[in-house]
């Protein structure tokens, strides 16, 4: 039985322990705060002094990775950077926590730090990775890093069921310049979820050109094919805009004679964009399709096409 000093000396040392986790708490619920109105300097003071206070706080931010709290998160992301490396090293570990969505947090966090020690952790994670949102995550900051042995992983999560993280992959895709990832970034232009779909068109304009070379082998096999599906054609005119001259203008060409107006107009708005089309597209097939063009959108766009591409002497 302990004797009544030794309890007081005890309850002693624990006192100081007990009054520092209770002030990094209330700094934490501080922290996590609406940065609007007054909060923002008590925010900031409070996840300043979280970093300050080092250890203690980290250990505590550590059980808080798990959250689904926007604000929270918002915290986590600026003290675990300001924490460092040592914020670094104390996440590694937790690249494989038991919560999925505290792994996804984790890969997150670690994107955002931007710190390329945590590739080996974030692939091996991603290889067996079964949540669909844990894994677009851990593989972000892989792709940003173009850390090529993540992209058969990326291809597979290119495919996941959950269409948020579907959606994430053809951003990710388009760091990478093989044809594999332009192969695939032209195959989810027909995702059967919109915005998927959507996020591959905003993905091939901004890829790699030879990405965009494949785009232009997919439109050219479409348009050969009686049974095309006129809703890709327009999303690979879209992506024609920003490709090559030689490569896109004979296929606006023929989109210009397209059965359908949409293709039409799509064909000159793209034409309209196109860097140093070839010459006589614009004196002939832009011409001919404008004197002989009866529907209302797409005759706009021919002749918007037309003026535009006249004011940059590219027509008479």
């Amino acid at each position: 039985m302990l004797c009544r000093p030794t309890i007081l000396v005890l309850l002693l040392l624990a006192a100081p322990l007990t009054a520092q986790d209770a002030d990094i708490k209330a700094l934490w619920q501080t922290g996590c705060l609406w940065e609007v109105g007054d909060n923002p300097p008590r925010v900031a003071a409070a996840r300043k002094r979280l970093i300050e206070l080092g250890e203690p706080a980290l250990r505590h931010a550590l059980t808080r990775l798990d959250t689904t709290n926007g604000l929270e998160m918002r915290c986590l992301n600026a003290v675990f950077a300001g924490w460092k490396d040592k914020g670094v090293d104390a996440l590694l570990p937790q690249v494989g926590h038991a919560a999925w969505q505290a792994r996804r947090n984790v890969a997150e966090i670690l994107a955002r730090i931007n710190d390329s020690r945590a590739t080996d952790a974030l692939l091996r994670q991603a290889n067996v990775e079964e949540n669909d949102l844990a894994r677009i995550a851990q593989l972000t900051p892989l792709a940003k890093w173009s850390i090529t042995e993540a992209l058969p992983a990326l291809l597979t999560a290119s495919r996941a069921k959950n269409d948020r993280a579907r959606g994430r992959a053809p951003a990710l895709l388009a760091s990478y310049h093989g044809e594999s990832a332009a192969n695939r970034l032209v195959e989810m232009l027909q995702d059967p979820t919109y915005h998927v779909a959507g996020a591959a068109q905003a993905s091939l304009v901004t890829a790699h050109y030879s990405a965009r070379t494949a785009a232009m082998a997919r439109l050219k096999v479409e348009l050969d094919d009686a049974e095309q599906d006129t809703r890709l054609v327009r999303r690979l005119l879209a992506v024609a805009s920003t490709s090559r001259a030689d490569e896109a203008s004979p296929l606006l060409s023929r989109a210009l004679r397209h059965d359908d107006a949409g293709v039409r107009a799509d064909a000159a708005r793209s034409l309209a964009a196109l860097k140093a089309p070839h010459a006589d597209l614009v004196d002939e097939d832009l011409r001919r399709a404008l004197n002989t063009e009866s529907d209302p959108f797409a005759r706009v766009e021919m002749q918007r096409a037309w003026d535009k591409m006249a004011a940059n002497g590219k027509s008479e």
